[in-house]
């Protein structure tokens, strides 16, 4: 592919819009909704995608420069509804379909979201290849731990009729060790002077691909390779090998307030800025943070470098991260979205919905009792008011520059809990206090598809760890079979890679939140092509020797940014109180008004944003 052809316009040579006539007239009339985009089909575009500059901007007016003139506010023709939701991520979706249940499936309940597309950080990336479906994830990957789910998330997982013993038979653990696929670490040459693969695991890739062996080399093996100083080389082993040992002279109740790089220097010895600097990027993709700023404990807890376990992997397919759709959470997102309006999709299974076409034109349909209206930013939330004779909250909404309001008995916020004051000015302080600290961990999704992942078998990659690359993580795809969609199996086949990103302050001991914040400015910044040249540079220096070209061998690119991301779960070292505490005062109900979403739980995982969406349910009076 040539430089000049932007994947924001091109997939596979071939442009978006006549691949288009490709597609299912159904998919073709989603134009002819003002909730969805015209003429095209969200979970297939290409470029610059998850939060994009028309789902923030009204939002960042609002936060940012504090408008509130949002110009002549339109009452719209809908009746008055039982229910509005702010949000069509899982816990939105999940809140409206409790609603359903507690207060009776003919409720008329109204769906509105700023994104083109539902599901929130549960987004689809699909793409349509000559004779395939190849589809990915590009936020939520995975139901984690199901098994140990409240009864509330399981019991809506039966409602969609998720049976998770079929995951067992889907998932391939098979697949990495057939293929000779390690876990590996990646040297860059803009970083390191060379491009070096070391079959050596630094970071735990098997947990996130089970059934991906650990790297071939032993520790002194493959520190001996690293092209680091003799000093570095020195000082790493003995964070592999003494970290455990230096442990046991640090009291258990001192290691949440000790800095785990000081344990490092003081313990350990360990100063070197090439270690360092190779040991910082560790702890982001579980904890969003740089390991500069997380705490001893946490970094136990984190399992960095010296406290990896080496148990054997559980047989028991109930333990691994295996609970896979092809497209990540979306599939949950899109059977709720069923559930809700059985008149978007076919099917009613957990295979048939992998590649059941959602049909965007019937999401806001004005004859079903549940409508789900895209690309309309909620900015002001208007509590009823039975003294001033009000008795249903009003909530004005933009959409396409217009200003809209409509009326409704209950109301569940279930969007980023940072947003909500900027949404209800009247809240106690101390509640919105509370709110706007809860900020959100930023991040990146990248999808690239490649045209057959021969480099990958030639060179022994399954997934690799990328200290000197601003992807830090690049992974394979899961080897998910799933009702008709079938694998990447054979190295002839395309696949869709996943390289994740964290953003890191470029100084050490920065507090979370602004690191975040710091993060977030950073992604705000970049334009696609800013990825596309750190992609197709990464990959070709990775997989180069197992003769790859990115001009040759790269299919597409999706990049899923997520300026708000990850739901923050707390900090050992920089707060006061656990994030747990926080959310519950943040998530208080306001005037009939209740608050839902992951953040109210202070975890990013799904069971935590439906179990947010059933208890702001039961909030509702």
């Amino acid at each position: 592919m040539s430089d000049s052809i932007s994947r924001r316009d091109f997939l596979d040579g071939t442009l978006l819009a006549m691949g288009a006539l490709l597609l299912p007239e159904s998919i073709l009339e989603c134009g002819r909704n003002p909730g969805a985009l015209t003429g095209v089909y969200p979970p297939s575009l290409t470029g610059l995608r998850g939060s994009t500059a028309p789902a923030f901007d009204s939002a960042h007016q609002l936060a940012w420069a504090n408008r509130r003139d949002w110009g002549s506010v339109v009452s719209v023709s809908d009746p008055d509804y039982d229910l509005v939701v702010v949000g069509a991520g899982i816990s939105g979706l999940a809140a409206a379909r409790f609603y359903q249940q507690e207060f009776g499936a003919d409720s008329r309940i109204l769906i509105l979201d700023n994104h083109d597309d539902f599901g929130g950080h549960a987004r689809r990336n699909e793409f349509q290849l000559p004779g395939l479906l190849r589809l990915c994830y590009g936020g939520s990957q995975s139901l984690e731990d199901p098994w140990s789910y409240s009864q509330e998330s399981r019991n809506l997982l039966r409602d969609l009729r998720i049976d998770l013993r079929q995951f067992e038979k889907s998932y391939d653990l098979g697949f990495f060790k057939r293929h000779g696929l390690e876990d590996v670490t990646y040297f860059s040459a803009s970083h390191y002077g060379a491009d070096q693969i070391v079959k050596y695991r630094l970071v735990d890739n098997g947990y996130t691909l089970p059934g991906l062996p650990a790297g071939s080399l032993n520790m002194r093996a493959a520190a001996a390779i690293m092209p680091i100083g003799p000093e570095a080389r020195t000082q790493l082993l003995r964070v592999l090998n003494e970290s455990r040992s230096a442990l046991g002279r640090v009291p258990a109740e001192e290691r949440a307030g000790l800095p785990y790089f000081e344990f490092l220097k003081k313990h350990l010895e360990v100063s070197d800025a090439q270690v360092l600097h190779l040991l910082r990027r560790l702890s982001t993709d579980e904890a969003g943070l740089a390991a500069d700023a997380i705490s001893l404990a946490e970094a136990v807890r984190l399992e960095m470098p010296g406290f990896l376990e080496t148990e054997e992997e559980s047989e028991n397919p109930r333990d691994l991260y295996i609970h896979h759709f092809p497209d990540g959470n979306a599939s949950v997102a899109r059977m709720l979205v069923r559930k809700l309006m059985p008149h978007a999709a076919s099917g009613s299974t957990m295979e048939d919905i992998v590649l059941a076409q959602m049909n965007y034109s019937a999401l806001d349909s004005p004859d079903a009792a549940v409508r789900l209206r895209l690309n309309s930013t909620v900015v002001n939330v208007s509590p009823k008011n039975r003294s001033e004779g009000r008795e249903k909250t009003l909530v004005t909404y933009v959409n396409d520059g217009k200003a809209s309001q409509v009326k409704t008995r209950h109301c569940v916020l279930a969007c980023y809990n940072a947003i909500i004051p900027h949404l209800i000015p009247g809240m106690p302080e101390s509640q919105k206090t509370a709110l706007k600290n809860q900020v959100k961990v930023p991040f990146v999704y990248t999808t690239v598809v490649l045209k057959n992942w021969r480099s990958l078998k030639i060179l022994g990659i399954g997934a690799a760890y990328c200290p000197g690359n601003l992807h830090h993580i690049v992974l394979a795809n899961m080897p998910v079979d799933m009702g008709h969609h079938r694998a990447a199996f054979s190295p002839d086949d395309s696949m869709a890679l996943t390289m994740m990103h964290v953003p890191v302050s470029e100084q050490y001991g920065v507090a979370p939140r602004e690191q975040f914040r710091e993060g977030r400015r950073k992604l705000l910044s970049m334009s696609f092509d800013d990825f596309e040249r750190e992609i197709k540079t990464h990959l070709d220096g990775m997989l180069g020797a197992g003769d790859f070209q990115a001009d040759r061998d790269i299919r597409a690119i999706t990049v899923n940014r997520w300026g708000h991301g990850y739901a923050y779960s707390g900090s050992d070292l920089f707060d006061p109180q656990s994030a747990e505490s926080l959310a519950v005062r943040a998530r208080k109900p306001f005037a009939g008004i209740a608050i839902a979403n992951s953040d109210s739980g202070a975890m990013a995982s799904l069971d935590t944003a439906v179990d947010q969406a059933f208890r702001a349910v039961q909030e509702l009076d």
